[in-house]
Parts: structure tokens; sequence; C-alpha cells
């Protein structure tokens, strides 16, 4: 987990930061305290504004009533009543231009018994027929304002029926404004927002908005929290802005001094050269630090001296891990790594590049004869010849056994059979019968494979053709060097099996003659086939070659994961054409070094959509030799974590049975052929049985090989065996599918 780490000057600033918000956090919620006193006194004082308000409100409506009631008793009125013919004259001198319209109201309109205006040309702004015939009032909307309509009917006192009728018309913000008392409302800010017209108080009531008065006491208690609150932070801030500063430009000098010192060290390492100290600062200085800086160097010292060593041991380890113990010429690691290099770089550079492999004649014949300390002293001059005969920048290998390689670059056909000359003539001149006391000549046998400029090109089928042109040489008559051409495939004949050779090397790059035999491991308690065992064979001439034959060339050529790969593409196309039936499952064997690889769990990935519907077993094989134990167990982890199972094959035939039974994740333990065959004798009888019930007691399920008869059947089901495999329960068989649940067997 990565540390949190910030320089002192961060640190200074967080910490003033700090201060800040936590005194800004105090005031804030000393503020809010305030505020929320502030509102409620101000809810109050909007209430009695509002009460205030209602009664002046109703005040002014009932003024507007009594004065329209005071007016519909004019005795002008019932004059133009009683003659309408002087109407208009009256309106016009004595309402309109003697501006005699009572207050506070704005205009004045009268109507007969019909409810028809008596002045059709009056410039009146009241309607000219009346609507209404009782007293009533009507608000209408007037922009801010609203225009009061009242009406009244005329009739003398005692009298029942009217003689017409009054409307007046007034605004009501100035008469809610003349001559009230406003103690908590601004009455400038007096508005109405009636949507239309209404004849309802209420609505009118809602319709007013208005601003209360802002009291002065509020306004002060503002005032005198800010300035608290502005005091206190200059009282908190101001020691902190000093403690900020002491921190900084004293103790911080101190600390910067330090990364100084690192740098120093530090550029000191890259060029090698002595350290040169920075000047410490002025002033006081901090113990602690001041000790620190003296051991920094003495590390410093300890950790140049340790890098020196360690620098010298990783020369050694590389030594050891790229070259060759015995010749000092480099191994075959040291070749693959060489390879990859030069495919990296033919992606961006077409260079044509060839191999010349060589092979000493008859060096098993002179070291069976004259001992291995005169074998290695055989090898050690034949890499001494070889490095002084290639050419400038060309590097040899050595692959294994007597067997060299080099790579020839941007090199035709008769530059490299120049160089395989030089080589061949330089063992051919060495005195090994001075040196080493060989009587018989030492001579090579060279093969040059065709030049190829496509990185692409695998490194095994430029081997192949350089193993096979080499074997050419080998021939009677047939010359030291030997160029490849397609024609000796066909002559290579039985010389050292390079027909067996071939066949194998096609089935691993193509999967031409690569061949599948299942056979059936059944369960014991109900004879149900469990799952298939995958049985690798090549197609060779007339028959098949079988493990026995195969693996012999694939491990002299280290091809095991590339086999490994080949045996997966044919299951995975198998599986996708419905060969395996359904509720049974399939094995495959893979190798100790696709077991070890990192890229394992991702080449089974594709064989994880059969999963749900088949039992996929991977079998490890217990006689090989799986160095990298920890990348093994994690790998085969991970593929047990998916869904597939893990099987121990073998168990019982090599040397580290229990050790991979105890570090491997294992689901399924095979045990070999010899325990198996062995049954018939008591004791053994007794140690397999006390195996297989401690293994079947862990959980896992046990399988006997190699069942061919009845005997050893029931001895294998009296043993406790959970599954039983061999030639009496089902033979390697080639299955196809016919239809859904149903297989025709083909004998192999």
């Amino acid at each position: 987990m990565a540390r949190f780490s910030l320089s002192y000057r961060r640190y200074a600033a967080w910490l003033t930061a700090l201060v800040v918000f936590v005194y800004g956090l105090f005031g804030w919620l000393v503020y809010q305290q305030y505020s929320e006193a502030k509102q409620a006194f101000e809810q109050s004082e909007r209430e009695a504004a509002q009460r205030e308000l209602d009664v002046l409100l109703q005040r002014a409506l009932d003024a507007l009533e009594r004065r329209a009631d005071e007016l519909a008793q004019w005795d002008e009125l019932y004059q133009q009543l009683a003659n309408p013919v002087y109407f208009t004259y009256w309106y016009a001198h004595r309402i309109k231009g003697g501006h005699e319209v009572p207050p506070p109201f704005e205009a004045l309109m009268l109507y007969d018994v019909a409810g028809r205006a008596l002045g059709k040309e009056t410039a009146s702004p009241l309607p000219r027929t009346l609507a209404e015939r009782e007293p009533t009032m009507i608000f209408n909307p007037a922009g801010s304002d609203v225009q009061v309509f009242l009406v009244r009917p005329l009739r003398r006192a005692g009298e029942e029926t009217p003689q017409g009728f009054l409307m007046l018309s007034a605004r009501l913000l100035p008469n809610v404004k003349r001559g009230q008392a406003f103690v908590r409302v601004d009455p400038t800010s007096l508005r109405f927002s009636l949507d239309g017209s209404t004849r309802e108080p209420e609505t009118l009531r809602r319709a007013l908005t208005y601003q209360p008065r802002r009291s002065d006491s509020v306004r002060e208690g503002d005032r005198l929290v800010r300035r608290m609150l502005f005091f206190i932070g200059l009282l908190v801030l101001l020691p902190t802005l000093g403690l900020v500063y002491f921190f900084i430009y004293l103790i911080g000098r101190n600390i910067q001094h330090m990364p100084e010192v690192v740098s120093a060290l530090r550029q000191a390492q890259q060029s090698g050269s002595s350290v040169v100290l920075p000047s410490p600062p002025s002033g006081p200085r901090i113990r602690e630090l001041e000790e620190a800086e003296h051991s920094l160097l003495e590390y410093q010292r300890e950790l140049t001296l340790a890098n020196r060593q360690l620098d010298k041991k990783n020369r050694e380890l590389w030594s050891l891990a790229h070259l060759d113990a015995l010749t000092g010429a480099q191994n075959r690691r040291a070749f693959e790594n060489f390879w990859e290099t030069l495919q990296s770089l033919g992606e961006r550079e077409r260079r044509s590049l060839r191999l010349m492999l060589c092979d000493v004649n008859h060096f098993k014949a002179i070291n069976d004869t004259y001992g291995h300390d005169v074998g290695d002293g055989v090898l050690k001059a034949i890499v001494a010849c070889l490095q002084k005969a290639v050419r400038r920048g060309e590097q040899l290998f050595r692959l294994g056994g007597d067997e060299f390689v080099s790579v020839l670059l941007d090199c035709d056909d008769s530059q490299a059979t120049a160089v395989a000359s030089r080589c061949a003539a330089e063992v051919a001149r060495y005195p090994f019968r001075e040196t080493l006391g060989i009587q018989e000549p030492v001579r090579l046998s060279i093969g040059i494979s065709p030049a190829t400029s496509d990185a692409r090109t695998p490194l095994n089928r430029l081997l192949r053709q350089a193993d096979v042109a080499m074997y050419h040489s080998k021939r009677p008559s047939s010359g030291t060097i030997t160029l490849y051409r397609e024609s000796l495939e066909q002559a290579s004949g039985s010389i050292f099996s390079s027909s067996v050779n071939e066949a194998v090397y096609r089935a691993v790059e193509t999967g031409e003659g690569l061949h599948l035999l299942y056979q059936p491991v059944r369960m014991l308690a109900d004879n149900r086939i469990g799952y298939y065992e995958a049985l690798l064979r090549v197609r060779h001439e007339d028959g098949l070659l079988t493990p026995a034959q195969i693996m012999p060339v694939i491990e002299s050529r280290h091809l095991e994961k590339e086999l490994d790969q080949a045996v997966i593409d044919a299951l995975l196309r198998a599986l996708y054409n419905g060969v395996i039936p359904p509720e049974t499952g399939l094995s495959l064997n893979l190798s100790a070094a696709s077991i070890s690889s990192e890229s394992i769990v991702s080449r089974l990935d594709a064989f994880r959509p059969f999963l749900p519907g088949l039992k996929i077993v991977v079998e490890v094989t217990e006689t090989a030799l799986i160095t990298r134990m920890k990348e093994a167990s994690s790998n085969l982890m991970r593929l047990r974590n998916q869904g597939f199972r893990i099987a121990l094959d073998d168990f019982g035939s090599g040397y580290s049975s229990l050790r991979y039974l105890t570090s491997m994740p294992v689901d399924v333990v095979k045990f070999d052929i010899s325990l198996i065959s062995a049954l018939d004798q008591p004791a053994h009888y007794r140690l397999v049985t006390h195996l297989v019930e401690f293994i079947g007691s862990s959980g896992h399920q046990t399988v006997a090989e190699g069942v061919e008869d009845e005997q050893t059947l029931e001895r294998v089901r009296e043993a406790g065996f959970s599954l039983v495999q061999g030639y009496l329960t089902g033979r390697p068989q080639a299955l196809r599918p016919r239809g859904p649940g149903q297989l025709i067997v083909r004998p192999a």
C-alpha cells in the first residue's frame, strides 16, 4: 500500500487550511444559530405585519362602502333620475368639469330602472348598461392596483322600489394608504397581483403583496455578530500565520537541506564521482536531522560497496544462466533470447538470416572410448575453433550435447558455405592427437538452413531444416557441409530416424498426421464412463507412432510446449465437432514446461464454454520434473477455480509423488500401472490399500491404471479405488459422433 507523502511546505499549508476551516466551521455554526433566531423573529414580524395589513385593507373597504351608501342619498342624483334630459350637462359641469366626484371615488354613473345609463355621450369609463341590481362590490385588476366598482340602488327612505341605480369606481391602493398609520408594513411596497375579476375580499387579501419594515435592532444585531466573528478570526489566524512562518523559514530550512544531500548522493552514484555535499543552512540546526545526515552518508558508503558486490554477482548469475559452464559458449536459453530479439528487430528492419548447425561426428564413441574428461576437452576445443572461424559479430550457441548453432546474417549460399568451410577447417587443423591423445580424426557435420527474411518464420522450422541438412552431411560421400533443399526431405532415409523426426515436426508445426485416441475412464460403482483420456499418436507411413517414439524427438528439440499447443488445438476441434459424449468429460496431458508457463491459463481459456456440460481434466505427469513448482501450483489453482479438474498422473512412478500431492491443487490421483500390476503381492496390496484410503479421505478421487484382467479388476475394487482405466474396461479408440447421445466406436 502506497504511503501518503507531502513536502513540509504542504504540511504547513494544510495546517493553515485546517485552522481556517475549523474557525470557519465555528463561525458558520454561530452564525447559523443567530440566523435561526433572526428568522424566527422575522417570521413573527411578518405575521404581525400581515394582521396589520388585513385590518387596514378591511378599513379601506368599509370606508368605501360607507361613502357609497352616503352618496346614494344625494338629492342631485334623484333630480337627474326625475329629469334625465339635463344629465349630460350636469355630468359634464358638475361631475367631470366641476370635479364634483366625491372622494375617494374616481368615476360615477347613474342608471334608470332598466339599467341603462342616463347619459350615453358622457366620457365616463363606467359601462353603459348595468347588469347588477343589488348592492355589490366588484374588484378588477388594474396593473399593480385594483379598480373597485360599487353598485347601489337609489330609493328614498321608506321606498321599496328603487328609482334607479348608482355605480361608483375607485382605486384601492390610494384608499388603503390614505389616512392609515403603517407600523410594520412598508406602504411603498404594496402591490396587487390579481389574476381576474372577483367579488371576494379574501381573494383580494391573498393577491396583496408587501414588504415588512426591517427592524433597526435586527440590522444592529447583524453588524455586531459580523464584527465579533471578524475579531475572533484575527485572534486565531494571526498566531497561526506566525507558527507557519516559524515552521517554514526556521525548521523548513533544515528539512530542505536533507533532499539536497540526497540529490548530491544520487548524482554522485550516477556519475561514479565522489560526493560533493551542499553547504549546511545558516542559523540554528536540528540535532536529529544532523544525525540523520551522517547516518545517510554512512549508509551511502555501505550501499555503494554492496552494489559493487551485487553487480559482480549479477554478472556471475547471468553467465550461469546464459553461458555453458563447460565450454563457455552461450547456451540454449541465450539462443532463444537472441532469436526473440532478432524477431522483434526483423519487424522493423528486414534482414536475411539462416542457421548453421554443427555436430561432432562419432562424439559418443569418442566419449565412451577415451572418457568424459577427454570428451569435455573435445567440446572445449570445438568451441574455440568455431568462435575463431565465424564472422565478427556472429555468436555461437551450444544447444546441448555435441550440437552447436550460429545465426548467419545477410549471408548468401556461397558466403554461408565459406563460413562453414572455415569452421570445418579450423576443427580439422586442431591438434587433438597431441593435446588429448585422440588417435582418430575429429570432424564436423554441418547443415545450413535456407535464408529467410520473414521475422515470423518459426525457429523450429529452421532448426529442423538445418538438422535435416546436417544429418545428410553424415552420409558417406556427402561432404562435410550441406545446404538444405527440399529434395533432402525424401532422401534423408532412416539416418537417425529422420523420417520419424519429420513426421513429428510436421505434426507439431501444422497438425498434419496428429491423431488422437480416447480411452474411457469408468466409475467402479456403476461402470459409467466418467471421462475419456486423450492419447497422442502420430501417423507415420502405414502406422501410428506411440509416445515412446514421439517424446524423444520432442525432448531433444525442447518442443514440449509446441506439442501441447498442437494437441490443445486438435482437442478443441474434436469438442466443437461433438466427439465427446455429453455428461462425460475429457482429460489431456500437459508437459511440465506448459504447466509452468505464464500463458497456460489463457491457452486453455477456449475450453471454458464446454465446462458446464463436460468435465475437463488437466493431467500432470508425475514422472515429469517440474522445477518451477510455485508457478505450476499457481497456474493449476487458477485453472481449478475456473472449473477445470486437476489429475496427478502416473502416481508412484517418479521421485516426488508426495511432493506433488501436497504442493499442487489435485482432484484426481491416477496410480501408475507398476503399482496396480503388483496388487497380487500381499504386502504390496496392503500398502496400496492404505494409500487409496489415505488419499480418498483427503477428498481426492483415485484411478487405477493398466487394468487388463478380471482378477486385477476385483483387487482394484476391493482396494477402494473410485475409477478404473485399462484394456479390460475400454481400449484406446477413435470416436466420431453419430447423433444425439450415440457414438460409433472406430477401432484404432
